[in-house]
């Protein structure tokens, strides 16, 4: 019935935020790299 119906919506809704917040995971964890990296590639040039 209804239950079943609500689960699945929240099931994908879950599905699809994770895909769309997947590349922006991805994308701070390259900053926070980036951001530690700078320093020590600064100090190097």
């Amino acid at each position: 019935g209804m239950d079943c119906s609500i689960t699945k919506l929240a099931v994908l809704l879950n599905f699809t935020l994770r895909i769309r917040l997947f590349p922006l995971i991805l994308c701070s964890c390259l900053v926070q790299s980036v951001t530690v990296l700078l320093p020590s590639l600064t100090h190097v040039i």
